[in-house]
């Protein structure tokens, strides 16, 4: 049987859920995508069960210093 396609040619991750930044449910990952080759990283969106509402994250670098906007 074929495997499914993912177009993300990253390895697969647990990455956990985080509280939602308009009611503080949970919010889990919807999508993650590369920054531009300048900036090491890559950016994280989060929808709420909730109210489903998107909270995105920039994740820079080795340490996983993480900037939501």
């Amino acid at each position: 049987m074929p495997r499914p396609h993912h177009s993300d040619p990253r390895p697969p991750t647990y990455i956990a859920p985080i509280a939602c930044s308009s009611c503080g449910a949970t919010a889990r990952l919807l999508s993650r995508s590369p920054l531009v080759a300048e900036l090491k990283g890559e950016k994280r969106t989060f929808r709420c069960k909730t109210c489903g509402e998107d909270t995105k994250i920039i994740v820079r670098g080795a340490l996983g210093v993480s900037v939501h906007y």
